[in-house]
């Protein structure tokens, strides 16, 4: 057997995520096997002799899956319902990574939409910080800073969302858009998120938390101003950037983990105004973008409608309403 078909069996067997393309041409017939870790490997076959050895391949594959339990003895599998079984299968064997929360936490919920996106299973573990859950004695063996959120995968433990994300898409889906490999995007993309966690969540937390936890009934006008700045600037940035729908990180129409990041923090200040009538509206590019990132989240609302709720429902209990 030839190097590059060796090649492409190992591929095959190795893969969590395997994607299927055919493409025919004069003379040749093309089959791309792409990994989840975008090894990308071409298999070239004369027309003539396609059929012989495609099969002469998956009828090998075949014996290893069965020899690995993945299929009864008795199946009989076809070209087709072959590939598209063990696309199935090798997505249900990947890994499941232990993934300590709050629901209602937006950097919680910002891993919870992009893992989604690339197809990353999490175990979910919930914990409720106003019981003190993150304290306990086993969670701070886990977890000495006893924060979240908080992943194990394998021998990895993991803090700090942001990390989070950029760790799962290098491992589970590299070189995907939400997080390309490109240097001048990445780029971009970590400025934005840097921000976001330098600047406008420092400011976010500062104005809210005594407004939402502490009950406050008056806003810190010095605190009101420094967070209206940092949000002032992503406005103008979005205006001068116009024309795309994610103009914010410079990678044009394609979402990336920091918009993603971003909105999910906005969300809870947007929840804020809508039950305390806190005005936001003079942002209206940044106003216009977080509603174009929520429309083009899978299961946006799935993610996040619930949770939204149960805030707004416990702001309105901290003030009384």
């Amino acid at each position: 057997r030839s190097t590059r078909a060796r090649e492409s069996i190992t591929a095959l067997e190795t893969t969590t995520t395997t994607r299927f393309h055919t493409t025919d041409s004069a003379n040749a017939q093309v089959i791309r096997m792409q990994a989840s870790n975008e090894r990308k490997v071409l298999l070239i076959r004369s027309s003539n002799r396609h059929e012989k050895k495609a099969t002469t391949l998956e009828q090998h594959m075949e014996r290893k899956l069965r020899a690995s339990n993945y299929f009864p003895p008795t199946v009989s599998v076809c070209s087709i319902c072959f590939h598209q079984s063990l696309a199935a299968r090798t997505h249900s064997i990947m890994p499941t990574i232990q993934f300590y929360h709050t629901p209602q936490s937006p950097p919680c919920r910002a891993i919870e939409m992009v893992a989604g996106m690339i197809g990353v299973e999490l175990d979910k573990r919930p914990l409720d910080l106003l019981a003190g859950d993150h304290l306990s004695d086993d969670y701070i063996k886990l977890n000495p800073l006893h924060t979240v959120p908080f992943i194990i995968d394998g021998e990895l433990k993991l803090g700090e969302s942001r990390a989070i994300m950029m760790y799962l898409v290098n491992k589970y889906k590299p070189d995907d858009p939400l997080y390309p490999m490109d240097p001048n995007k990445r780029a971009s993309i970590d400025e934005h998120l840097f921000y976001e966690i330098g600047t406008v969540y420092p400011a976010q937390n500062a104005l809210l938390q005594p407004m939402v936890l502490g009950g406050a009934k008056e806003f810190d006008r010095e605190k009101e101003r420094a967070y209206r700045d940092s949000l002032r600037y992503l406005d103008r940035r979005l205006g001068d950037y116009g024309g795309t729908k994610f103009p914010l990180v410079g990678c044009g129409d394609q979402l990336t983990i920091a918009d993603i990041s971003l909105v999910a923090l906005l969300d809870l200040a947007l929840d804020y105004s809508t039950v305390r009538d806190y005005d936001l509206s003079e942002f209206n590019n940044l106003l216009a973008y977080v509603e174009r990132v929520r429309l083009t989240i899978p299961n946006y609302n799935e993610f996040n409608n619930i949770h939204r709720e149960n805030i707004r429902q416990f702001i309105r209990s901290r003030h009384g309403d």
